[in-house]
């Protein structure tokens, strides 16, 4: 009886502490997820802890940190400014945008960092394409559809025809 009270309580005690940790982390949303090149990504973050040193960055994916990719290949802004600029007041929620212009096409991540420093509270991925390389469609696959629907409509007729003479 006491080791299943005991197991029961354990339980119990792992599913509160991991309900209280996922609540405690910061939820990102993209108004995208593919961009090209030059486009504007809007990150909006929600649930966050408030710092007041907290920022945004998009960087390349890969099992690097952050810190050891070249600036050329990263965008940063503070979560409570929107620039490079630390404002003084904590934002829990808020929209930071970011240029790709200077970036390459590839997967990417959008992170919030915390503390100032390389601490990420939550993570989303995205794409990032160059201008001009949406995928083509092919004419054939929108025709075929079309003639078969026309074909069988007409066989559909003239059977109608030949049952009414």
């Amino acid at each position: 009886m006491k080791a299943k009270f005991l197991v029961t309580f354990i339980t119990a005690l792992v599913l509160c502490s991991l309900i209280v940790a996922h609540a405690d982390s910061s939820a990102i949303t993209l108004n995208k997820q593919s961009y090209t090149v030059g486009e504007t990504v809007t990150a909006s973050f929600d649930n966050a802890i408030g710092d007041a040193n907290a920022w945004l960055a998009i960087y390349p994916s890969g099992s690097d940190p952050y810190e050891s990719y070249p600036a050329t290949s990263k965008v940063w802004k503070y979560a409570n400014s929107d620039t490079e600029t630390a404002g003084s007041a904590p934002l829990a929620a808020g929209t930071v945008t970011f240029s790709t212009g200077g970036l390459t096409p590839g997967e990417y991540r959008c992170s919030y960092f915390i503390d100032n420093g390389y601490q990420v509270d939550n993570t989303i991925t995205f794409s990032i394409t160059e201008a001009g390389t949406n995928p083509q469609t092919d004419d054939g696959f929108v025709l075929l559809p079309m003639v078969l629907i026309i074909t069988t409509g007409l066989i559909l007729l003239k059977r109608k025809e030949i049952k009414a003479a």
